[in-house]
């Protein structure tokens, strides 16, 4: 006796999965590195998961700081960096002083 029959099914779950995945390896090596946008990676995994209104899952200060450094550039130069630079000089001061 021959059976004849037809195997339907989705490739859907696996290729989500694999979607998933490669999201989350990119998320990895690009969270080490501080060359990587970080927003564009965050949305991809976001959405690899389904979570397609990704600014909802930032949160909405840092959110706002980045939107301001994007649309004004120049405030890189004058000052942010003057202020990290401020802030590691003081550490390290205080460090001194500890020892």
């Amino acid at each position: 006796r021959g059976y004849k029959f037809t195997l339907r099914g989705s490739t859907d779950l696996a290729s989500k999965a694999a979607v998933r995945n490669d999201a989350m390896q990119l998320w990895q090596i690009a969270s080490k590195d501080p060359l990587f946008n970080p927003i564009p990676v965050r949305e991809e995994l976001l959405k690899s998961f389904g979570k397609h209104e990704w600014e909802k899952y930032i949160n909405p200060q840092i959110m706002q700081m980045i939107q301001v450094v994007l649309q004004n550039p120049e405030i890189m130069d004058k000052i942010i960096q003057p202020y990290l630079q401020t802030k590691a000089q003081v550490a390290q001061s205080v460090a001194g002083q500890r020892d």
